[in-house]
């Protein structure tokens, strides 16, 4: 929000507030009242309580309550981001949001620790200012929520996490499957192919690894849903997320030569599928105070591909969501990056060119290692940007392609 956006804003919320109804006020509740209309954060802040609490001669409402302490919370008082991220948790003068009750308390925590006790741990917070203090008596503090204070957090090392991946039954999926295995991750792998990813589990059990199959369809969004409520039910949290499923489609074809169905199908799993999945999971990570997801793009949301107008959308797509879905959740512990593979060697891309060998070869060419990619190598390039130790690094996309897109 640029600056003259936010002076807006208050002007109109301290305009609205003028124009609440109030009641018959005290002289010194009615000298707060001047305070916080004047732009005072902590009036502004004790004046919100009033109506939060219901105390002196005003009545509990939340509405006003809220108000009150967004002025003051957007001036960084921290026990009024306190306060307004309680409002959103608990569902009071606005929606409940529990992800918008996590970015404010997250901003109250950074600024001062909070109150544990009642009575004394908020009229502590209160100060010198002696109005509010005597009608506090027995009040509980609500700056206090077990949901921060106490809930889980984000695993610090790669053997607390609780790891999802779709599309892990091949390829890239399946390599990094055991790349987090190596690492002593919780596994949550999911394809629509139930017997082999039945085997891979098993395969992953014997040799000392914690893993489960699902058997999941990205096309459906009721299955993904499904998918990430097996995860919690199953480990209790989900810590990272790796959206690998995902189809070529016709390929070699110009846009005229493409079938809308083949479009469509592509957007489908390509698109929808990853829209759906951050969807679930990021509620999910919210709940134990963060995450981390990683989606499969490629160099064909990077540049452009002559012949693969529906797979390139798609994955510019992909992109873009990155990008957009990190922003939101910068502030909120959630972290979203993309990997973007050039030509790997698995069947994916033997389908694209028909087993052409010709065509092959020639794609070689094109890498300035001279070689196609493994897909254990962007299985490590996955662990990387997931790891709970490359805790700044949101919102971009890293090639991993030979050099492809450095020409």
């Amino acid at each position: 929000m640029t600056h003259a956006t936010r002076f807006v804003a208050v002007a109109v919320l301290v305009a609205l507030a003028l124009c609440a109804p109030v009641q018959a006020q005290t002289p010194e509740i009615d000298a707060l009242r001047v305070r916080a209309v004047a732009g005072d954060a902590e009036a502004q802040y004790h004046f919100g309580n009033l109506y939060g609490f219901g105390l002196g001669t005003h009545p509990q409402d939340y509405v006003e309550a809220m108000r009150w302490h967004r002025l003051a919370a957007d001036q960084g008082h921290a026990g009024a981001q306190y306060e307004f991220g309680n409002l959103y948790a608990l569902g009071q003068g606005v929606r409940q949001h529990y992800a918008e009750a996590v970015r404010w308390y997250r901003l109250g925590l950074t600024r001062e620790s909070p109150g544990r006790s009642t009575t004394s741990g908020l009229a502590g917070r209160l100060g010198p200012d002696p109005i509010l203090s005597p009608l506090l008596t027995g009040v509980p503090n609500p700056s206090y929520s077990p949901l921060i204070d106490e809930g889980p957090k984000m695993p610090q090392s790669f053997g607390e996490s609780v790891v999802l991946i779709t599309g892990a039954t091949s390829g890239i999926g399946l390599a990094t499957a055991h790349a987090f295995a190596a690492k002593g991750c919780k596994l949550v792998l999911s394809g629509r192919r139930k017997e082999l990813g039945e085997n891979i589990v098993k395969g992953i059990r014997d040799e000392g690894g914690n893993a489960i199959f699902v058997q999941t369809d990205v096309d459906d969004a009721q299955q993904i849903e499904d998918l990430v409520a097996q995860a919690v039910e199953q480990f209790g949290r989900l810590d990272i997320a790796f959206n690998n499923a995902g189809i070529e489609g016709d390929a070699a074809i110009s846009i005229q030569e493409t079938a809308l169905d083949n479009f469509d199908r592509v957007l489908r799993t390509n698109v929808r599928g990853v829209f759906v999945s951050m969807q679930e999971e990021i509620a999910a990570m919210l709940r134990n105070g963060g995450g981390a997801i990683v989606n499969n793009a490629s160099i064909a949301g990077l540049i452009g591909f002559p012949g693969a107008s529906a797979y390139g959308a798609s994955k510019h797509a992909v992109i873009g969501m990155t990008k957009t879905v990190a922003l939101e959740y910068a502030t909120q512990g959630v972290r979203v990056n993309a990997v973007a593979p050039a030509v790997i060697g698995t069947g994916m891309f033997e389908r694209f060119v028909d087993q052409n060998a010709e065509a092959i070869d020639y794609a070689k060419t094109l890498h300035p290692m001279g070689r196609f990619g493994r897909s254990e190598e962007v299985a490590q390039a996955v662990v990387w940007l997931a790891s709970p130790d490359n805790s700044f690094t949101t919102g971009i996309t890293v090639p991993v392609d030979g050099g492809f897109t450095a020409q």
